[in-house]
């Protein structure tokens, strides 16, 4: 990608932070999806599942650069072929080509089983963050593209209590990377796009949108697999962005510990 870099975010004066929800907010479950494999004879470790779903990002971005939708039956089936396809080196050739194993994959890898709480977790450190940025007086609101049960979702989650907010472009029939759904956000939050900013883990949905609204831009990149992105800061996760916005307005950091909470 070519884009120009831009200015770097002026944390101290964000007073807003948006986030997108799946891959960033609410991860994929890769234990139990290497639980799940190895139930079909498939050996494969939760880091590898984490590093090859990490690794299909870029090319996914590139796809839904073409103009399609992120919400599509079809643009699931092409992440997941992605994530399948950087997996070979882990799972051996012959699992690899197996037509059945990967169908079998791709049904974990719907829109209600992975994002409706059955593979997918919640980290304690991103809980930990969303309090935090709530006790700094910061407003958080959730800006995601959804099918409309977004935060019912986030309510099973525990989650909706620690937002302002919650905009799913199933319900505003906009849909990122359509800057109007930011605008949407930014009335919400009663506030200027200089003063907000917005973390996901799509480039071409995220970081597109949140531009195309005049809002800073992060995005989630947890292996540095975005190297050639020049026009947005990078972080590992939701955690250290709010480490970064804390920081600027003088909190000390935060005790980061291991694991994640279930949903």
């Amino acid at each position: 990608m070519s884009a120009k870099r831009l200015t770097a975010v002026p944390y101290a004066e964000i007073d807003a932070l948006f986030v997108d929800a799946g891959n960033t907010l609410v991860l994929m479950d890769y234990a139990l999806l290497a639980e799940g494999l190895l139930g079909l004879g498939v050996a494969v470790k939760p880091p590898a599942l984490a590093r090859a779903e990490a690794a299909s990002r870029p090319e996914l971005s590139r796809y839904i650069a073409r103009g399609v939708s992120s919400e599509t039956a079809e643009t699931r089936r092409f992440w997941v072929g992605a994530i399948w396809e950087r997996l070979a080196a882990s799972i051996g050739p012959a699992a690899a080509r197996d037509a059945a194993l990967l169908e079998r994959f791709a049904s974990w890898i719907d829109d209600e089983r992975i994002w409706g709480k059955v593979f997918s977790v919640v980290p304690a450190e991103t809980r930990s963050a969303l309090a935090r940025v709530r006790d700094a007086g910061i407003k958080a609101f959730v800006v995601s593209n959804s099918n409309g049960r977004l935060a019912e979702r986030l309510a099973g989650y525990g989650l909706a209590a620690c937002f302002d907010g919650i905009v799913d472009s199933g319900v505003i029939g906009i849909e990122k990377p359509n800057p109007g759904i930011f605008r949407h956000a930014l009335a919400l939050a009663a506030t200027e796009p200089a003063r907000a900013l917005h973390a996901g883990d799509l480039h071409a949905v995220d970081v597109v949108g949140a531009r195309g609204a005049g809002i800073h831009a992060a995005l989630v990149d947890p292996f540095g697999d975005w190297g050639d992105v020049a026009d947005c800061e990078r972080v590992p996760d939701l955690a250290a962005l709010v480490e970064r916005l804390l920081a600027a307005r003088g909190h000390a950091p935060a005790r980061r510990g291991r694991g994640g909470e279930g949903p």
